[in-house]
């Protein structure tokens, strides 16, 4: 959030600032972008990083990964409050939705963003099945608020977004009790997030000196917390039990999936 009045308190603004005090022999220079200009950007392999990125089989053949240190929950799909009943009849036994038979659905638009890893099942169905006739892409660098103002004013059906996310912005853009989620049936619960660099000798010796410094990090309640302020209670309660127990004593956890 580099603006506004929650300017600095994003989920990953502590964890980045901590990383950067700890890393004292670079100059840290921090810049926002669309997700699609970022990856170009790395793949360039120019002088950036980024502290968040999923891992993905396309992307681990230009970025080189740090070990995960982020847990988030998964992506959800949200769609108008209103028309809540027509969805609940599409939901599995345990009210998720199928991406792929909303896709498959020529009379519901999907709004989202391009260049966005929304897991590896996500983007394999997108890939496969997104079109201009189901489908509408964007490369807006404020990710979810262009596609929630859009769903709010019926130019698409439903988007993709984390839990966080629409917490944040359904009070920023004023639209409580405009939308409802579901979870994504061919998603699983959680994701494991990274730093990732060039995939060069440069930054391959980022990642080297960022992975130490984020294995104590992320098991700190002062690092994941600032996920919590952002969800629901009951959703902070449980996600730092995900957390422990994902990441304490774990000298290297696999991620991507």
């Amino acid at each position: 959030m580099p603006e506004g009045t929650d300017k600095g308190s994003g989920i990953l603004e502590v964890p980045l600032a901590r990383i950067q005090q700890l890393m004292p022999n670079y100059k840290h220079e921090n810049s926002v972008t669309n997700m699609k200009r970022l990856l170009k950007t790395i793949e360039a392999e120019r002088f950036a990083c980024s502290n968040l990125l999923l891992k993905t089989p396309e992307r681990e053949k230009f970025v080189a990964f740090s070990k995960p240190y982020i847990l988030t929950h998964a992506y959800r799909i949200i769609v108008r409050a209103k028309e809540k009943k027509k969805f609940d009849r599409l939901t599995n036994s345990n009210g998720a939705l199928s991406l792929s038979k909303l896709l498959a659905d020529k009379n519901l638009l999907l709004g989202y963003s391009e260049g966005r890893s929304y897991s590896p099942p996500v983007n394999a169905i997108l890939k496969k099945q997104a079109s201009k006739e189901n489908a509408y892409s964007t490369t807006s660098h404020d990710l979810l608020r262009a596609l929630l103002k859009m769903t709010a004013r019926k130019r698409v059906d439903y988007t993709i977004g984390y839990p966080f996310e629409i917490a944040y912005l359904v009070r920023q853009l004023d639209l409580k009790n405009t939308f409802v989620s579901y979870a994504i049936e061919e998603s699983a619960e959680t994701y494991v997030a990274h730093v990732g660099c060039p995939n060069n000798d440069w930054g391959r010796k980022i990642i080297a000196q960022v992975n130490p410094i984020i294995e104590r990090l992320r098991v700190d309640k002062q690092i994941y917390g600032g996920y919590m302020n952002w969800v629901d209670e009951p959703t902070g309660l449980q996600y730092e039990k995900q957390v422990l127990k994902r990441f304490s004593g774990e000298a290297d956890v696999a991620g991507g999936q």
